[in-house]
């Protein structure tokens, strides 16, 4: 997905918001994301490192 650097529009926001969710969702079921708060982009980036390292792991 790569960084956004300029959101105008906040349902594309809302989509890719989404979109990261449910990835997370199903790379780690325990991981909560909500999509309010200022703290949703450590949590995203937490919940995707947390998934990246798994899919590594059953890669590797």
């Amino acid at each position: 997905m790569g960084t956004v650097t300029r959101l105008t529009n906040k349902k594309r926001l809302r989509l890719i918001i989404q979109r990261t969710m449910r990835e997370a969702k199903k790379a780690d079921p325990d991981c909560m994301v909500y999509d309010t708060g200022p703290l949703i982009e450590e949590a995203f980036r937490q919940c995707r490192g947390r998934a990246e390292k798994r899919t590594k792991q059953k890669k590797g």
